[in-house]
């Protein structure tokens, strides 16, 4: 996956807004409006990760993997429960896929992620309570951290771990960066388009500017071609 310089998209951002007939940009404002793109454009491709391989392709560096994370019994559910805490320093987005392994032998058993609304009568169910082979998922959080709840069936209390994928928040790209030549962005060149895009976008709006609604066609005209 090729990745771009920030040095380089900042001469592609300052070469749209120019188009705008925008006065120069100076990087701390760059900067700013970077983060913001990226934050929008991450959302928007995160809204469709189930609907394309491509936004799956374009995330994958945002896709984090943790394996055999110890996991503690909690004894102050109504059901069979565990919890572990998610350590990732920058915080995730959105969780992937859980899997939890009962034992020695029984491992990998899936996850399905489990509402407040149907906790009561799925855990209950005679078919769809928890067992070796489905186990169900909550995400929580306690004392500031970020952790997972998982109700396994009663009879497991030791050796219990999770393996789960996560997509973590993107890097914050900082002033220096974006004038160093030796700093890459964190995404694909195809990516690094959308973004800087956005950006100019927003910078263009931002400031009120009355050619803002030209540079949308433009960008429009662009897609359809």
């Amino acid at each position: 996956m090729e990745k771009p310089k920030y040095i380089d998209m900042y001469k592609d951002f300052l070469t749209l807004v120019k188009k705008a007939r925008v006065g120069t940009v100076v990087p701390e404002e760059f900067t700013r409006v970077l983060n913001l793109a990226i934050e929008e454009v991450v959302n928007t491709r995160l809204s469709t990760l189930e609907m394309s391989k491509k936004v799956y392709d374009d995330l994958s560096p945002l896709r984090k993997t943790f394996k055999s994370q110890a996991m503690t019994i909690d004894t102050n559910d109504n059901f069979t429960s565990c919890i572990c805490t998610i350590n990732s320093t920058s915080g995730y987005r959105r969780i992937a896929s859980v899997s939890i392994n009962l034992s020695a032998t029984i491992k990998n058993v899936k996850c399905h992620l489990l509402s407040s609304a149907e906790k009561t009568e799925v855990l209950n169910g005679y078919y769809s309570k928890p067992s070796k082979y489905k186990c169900y998922y909550i995400p929580v959080v306690e004392s500031s951290s970020q952790k997972l709840r998982i109700f396994i069936p009663s009879g497991y209390t030791t050796g219990i771990t999770s393996n789960f994928d996560i997509y973590v928040n993107p890097d914050v790209v900082p002033v220096a960066d974006v004038t160093d030549n030796t700093k890459y962005f964190q995404f694909s060149k195809e990516v690094s388009v959308s973004v800087i895009n956005a950006a100019a976008r927003m910078y263009i709006e931002g400031n009120a500017d009355p050619r803002y609604q030209s540079f949308l066609t433009e960008q429009q005209i662009k897609l359809n071609n």
